[in-house]
């Protein structure tokens, strides 16, 4: 059994609807107007089903836990994978490496300076890592120190400060603090190394999907960009002889349905089209629920997919 065109598809619609003529322009049961409608109910199965894989590259930036979903991702996610390698999917996440912002007195849009106690720390290198500017991305700076003399950040926005680490003990206590009010953030005593907490970092092995995010351990110590296989939405029909390739033959008319309802549902002028209408969405709910169900069964790790919002 061949793909419906979109010619096909709008023939079968009208004739669901008892409309057999298309007005020229855009106007209701236009040939404009009826692909509007048979697109829209293409992304609808296509949403409620998943019948159209994907795969979705999803860049990850260096440092940063978490990365947005592709805005093209919908049904749910078959797997996600980094190069080669399959990532777990991980629910609790209690068992994922994350940043923890552990002082009380944060910058809030200001800059940092660090300071030493002694003069002689001069040749030592300051690291810090935390967000600016009102991102949650995370973000990494080198500082000189100057001994004495306040050490200047090249950012001025800086919000969260997370962790911060020497390259080398210093002689004396070292003082990070807020550049506008000279607020204290938080003090490395002299001998030690670090302040705050660095959790795990490495190429990612395993995921978390909570709201529009997905969340990475171990956390990102490069750029990367994995693979996310799940759900999308098909190209739009446009040309008469378009079809919908990746949605099984046998359950082309479930497309002339959704487009009926649309056009059922825009103006209901009599009480015949009320009539028809609430069979047609049964029918097409209904076929739905038969897609869902071929599906799983041709490919089982369907039945076992990530649905989003579940």
């Amino acid at each position: 059994m061949s793909a419906k065109k979109l010619s096909e598809y709008r023939q079968e619609a009208m004739a669901l609807v008892d409309e057999q003529v298309n007005p020229a322009g855009s106007v209701k049961f236009s040939t404009a107007w009826w692909l509007n409608r048979i697109n829209k109910a293409k992304n609808v199965v296509a949403q409620n089903s998943g019948f159209h894989i994907v795969r979705h590259l999803v860049p990850i930036k260096q440092y940063t836990e978490w990365s947005a979903l592709p805005t093209a991702l919908c049904w749910g996610i078959l797997g996600v994978r980094f190069g080669r390698n399959p990532l777990d999917g991980i629910d609790d996440p209690f068992d994922f490496a994350m940043w923890n912002a552990e002082f009380p007195n944060q910058p809030t849009a200001d800059g940092i300076e660090v300071v030493s106690a002694s003069a002689a720390d001069t040749t030592q290198t300051l690291t810090i890592y935390g967000t600016a500017d009102v991102s949650d991305i995370v973000q990494r700076e080198d500082i000189s120190l100057t001994g004495t003399t306040q050490a200047v950040s090249a950012e001025t926005k800086w919000d969260e400060l997370l962790y911060a680490e020497l390259d080398a003990v210093c002689d004396g206590d070292i003082t990070i603090r807020e550049a506008s009010a000279n607020a204290t953030i938080a003090e490395i005593a002299a001998g030690d190394l670090t302040v705050g907490y660095l959790p795990d970092m490495g190429s990612p092995s395993d995921y978390r999907i909570q709201g529009q995010r997905v969340y990475w351990t171990p956390v990102p110590d490069a750029a990367y960009v994995v693979q996310m296989i799940g759900g999308g939405i098909p190209a739009d029909l446009s040309g008469e002889n378009d079809t919908i390739a990746s949605l099984p033959a046998h359950f082309d008319s479930i497309i002339a349905l959704g487009a009926a309802i649309e056009a059922e549902g825009i103006d209901l002028y009599d009480d015949s089209q009320r009539v028809r209408l609430n069979p047609y969405y049964q029918q097409f709910m209904a076929q739905q629920t038969e897609l869902n169900r071929y599906l799983g069964t041709i490919d089982r790790s369907r039945t076992t997919a990530m649905r989003l919002g579940a």
